[in-house]
């Protein structure tokens, strides 16, 4: 796998295996990141969250998890690594974390008011477009109607990319997407969020 900072625009491929997915999550970097990371990185204030349903995919440690259930969020951790790392279970509370990939989340469709990830996705997707389509159709269909996620980072050259125009083109009648900067000491990393849309087109 290309190191995530050194990644070409989006190739036309298909979707990978899960074997092949899980190559690429279990030589990834396990996250400890808090609250206040999030805030900073995800450009969100934790208080417009309490009370609401939040996936955070990626979750590492999950210290963010832990932190924002002490503050009224009721956050549901995704992390890939649960399947064979040992280890991160006793940092998971057994009772909403849940092992599992971004390509095939395995949860409801309407299910989350807000989805997060910090150097998760999509720093560990691979450059195929393939693999961000089957992402992206996920996310919209786990969050409710009105529903928002952020993903940091990516690199502006990836999301204008002519495969990455298109997946955002095929679900432009269900959600928008779009690229905010949310650090401004490097405005090289950029922040992806989908919205959701309140009334399907077409429904």
């Amino acid at each position: 796998m290309l190191n995530f900072f050194d990644k070409d625009p989006l190739v036309e491929t298909s979707e990978l295996s899960n074997i092949d997915r899980m190559d690429a999550v279990s030589a990834a970097h396990i996250s400890d990141r808090g609250v206040e990371s999030y805030e900073e990185h995800l450009g969100i204030s934790i208080k417009d969250f309490i009370g609401k349903s939040v996936l955070d995919i990626g979750s590492g440690f999950g210290r963010f998890v832990r932190e924002a259930r002490e503050q009224g969020v009721k956050v549901t951790a995704l992390e890939p690594n649960l399947i064979i790392k040992e280890k991160l279970r006793d940092y998971h509370p057994k009772e909403d974390s849940v092992a599992g990939l971004a390509q095939n989340l395995p949860f409801k469709d309407n299910s989350f008011d807000a989805i997060t990830s910090i150097f998760a996705v999509p720093v560990y997707l691979e450059t195929s477009a393939g693999e961000y389509d089957r992402t992206f159709r996920e996310i919209v269909r786990t969050l409710k109607p009105g529903g928002t996620a952020y993903l940091w980072p990516i690199f502006e050259k990836l999301m204008t990319s002519k495969q990455f125009n298109l997946i955002r083109e095929a679900l432009a009648d269900q959600a928008e997407i779009e690229l905010r900067i949310t650090r401004k000491d490097d405005e090289r990393f950029k922040c992806i969020v989908v919205t959701k849309k309140k009334e399907i087109e077409g429904n």
